[in-house]
């Protein structure tokens, strides 16, 4: 009995340690820390880098998005953020090559799903 409920309570801090060390490390987890979050080649998104995943997965990065942009989209599913922590996550994805970035002559930066993804 007393074993069984260690066991438990172990698993309960382990699971804990993972959301931590996913909170810490802007939405990237290692790929056995919870198998539920979708991954592809050992990575797997979490938190906000997820969602903004899964808006390159709708297709929503097929034309060209500026942060505000996304931003907007964010608010239309219900999560308030502001711009700047948008950043990371946004760069998590640019250097796993799942977004790619350009800047114009004039104006801001604009994201758009990188091509073969």
């Amino acid at each position: 009995m007393i074993k069984n409920r260690n066991l438990e309570v172990l698993g309960q801090i382990e699971g804990l340690i993972a959301e931590l060390k996913r909170s810490l490390s802007g939405g990237i987890a290692s790929k056995n820390e919870n198998p539920k979050i979708r991954g592809e080649r050992g990575t797997v998104y979490a938190g906000l880098t997820k969602v903004i995943m899964d808006f390159i997965d709708e297709g929503f990065f097929d034309a060209p998005r500026k942060l505000s942009d996304i931003q907007s989209k964010l608010r239309d599913e219900g999560i308030k953020k502001p711009t700047t922590a948008l950043m990371r996550p946004v760069l998590v994805l640019i250097r796993h090559k799942k977004l790619a970035r350009t800047k114009p002559a004039k104006g801001q930066y604009l994201y758009t799903k990188r091509i073969g993804e």
